[in-house]
C-alpha cells in the first residue's frame, strides 16, 4: 500500500498537470483596455478614437500560435476577438469595442418633402373591406341557395 501512495505523489501529478491556455501579457496600443488585462479574464472593453479602423495588439507567443479575427473596419459596439490555439486546445479573449461618438449636426430648416400617394392606398381602406363583403355575399348566395317550388 505504502508504494502505491508514493507512486501516486511522485508519478501522477506529472500526468494530470495540466497548463491554462492564456496570454501572459497584452497591450493595445492604439486604445484603452479596460478593465487592465488579466490572462484568466477573457471580456474585455476596448475604447477607441473615431478614427481607428483596426487594433494594434502587443502580446507573446509562447506554445500557441495566435490569431485575431473581425480586427477590421471597426465601427462602435463591434466585437474582436483573440484566439490562441495550441494543438485541439482553444482559448478566446473577447474585446467589445467602443468608439467616440462623432457630433451630429442638426439641420434646423427642415423642408418637408410631400410626395403624392399611389391612389391604391389612399382607397385600401374602402376597398378591402368592399371585396371581402361582395366574396362573402356571393359565397353564402351559392351554399344557401333558395328553390322556389
Amino acid at each position: 500500500m505504502k508504494k502505491l501512495v508514493l507512486f501516486l505523489f511522485l508519478f501522477f501529478p506529472n500526468f494530470v498537470l495540466a497548463q491554462t491556455l492564456k496570454l501572459d501579457d497584452l497591450k493595445v496600443l492604439n486604445g484603452s483596455l479596460s478593465p487592465q488585462f488579466d490572462g484568466l479574464n477573457n471580456y474585455y472593453t476596448i475604447s477607441l478614437e473615431k478614427d481607428v479602423m483596426e487594433i494594434v495588439f502587443d502580446y507573446e507567443e509562447k506554445d500557441y500560435t495566435v490569431q485575431v479575427i473581425n480586427n477590421y473596419d471597426l465601427e462602435n459596439n463591434s466585437i474582436v476577438f483573440l484566439e490562441l490555439t495550441r494543438e485541439e486546445e482553444k482559448a478566446n479573449y473577447v474585446f467589445h469595442i467602443l468608439k467616440e461618438e462623432e457630433e451630429i449636426v442638426q439641420n434646423v430648416f427642415n423642408e418637408e418633402v410631400n410626395e403624392p400617394t399611389p391612389v391604391m392606398y389612399e382607397y385600401k381602406i374602402f376597398v378591402i373591406p368592399t371585396a371581402c363583403f361582395i366574396l362573402i355575399f356571393i359565397a353564402y348566395k351559392l351554399i344557401f341557395r333558395h328553390h322556389k317550388k
